[in-house]
């Protein structure tokens, strides 16, 4: 996956470490003197959209619940189709937030990121309600 697709979020969010020392020791072409660290947890994410995504995603709407799931551990929310204006956060975009939570194991995860989901409210919000509900793990 690219960096800007939703599902490196997940991974990001279990990798110790600075990402950005990863990256030089590759292009300093030292990349085998480090070794990548990882939480030993699983991790979830659902990609939050506004109305109308694909083809013509509202926008201007005014998000909220942000400040609340910013308080939940292991929870973090990445911006894409987001603007601030005002001192608001507004819908800017199809794919509005990505809300990632980590777990124990994959249900754990995948409840914490929807718990999290109950909180942000905006006009139009929609997501996807399988995410990891057919994985089991090993």
């Amino acid at each position: 996956c690219r960096c800007g697709d939703p599902e490196t979020q997940p991974i990001m969010l279990r990798l110790e470490g600075d990402f950005v020392d990863l990256i030089t020791y590759g292009l300093d072409g030292k990349l085998d003197q480090i070794a990548p660290k990882w939480l030993n947890q699983f991790a979830v994410g659902v990609v939050l959209a506004s109305d109308g995504y694909p083809e013509s995603p509202r926008k201007n709407d005014i998000i909220t619940g942000l400040d609340i799931v910013a308080k939940i551990p292991d929870v973090k929310v990445f911006h894409s189709g987001t603007l601030c204006s005002d001192g608001n956060i507004l819908t800017n975009g199809g794919r509005v937030l990505s809300v990632v939570a980590l777990g124990a194991d994959i249900n754990s995860a995948r409840n914490k990121a929807y718990m999290a989901i109950e909180k942000i409210h905006f006009t139009g919000m929609q997501y996807r309600t399988d995410i990891a509900n057919k994985l089991k793990p090993e």
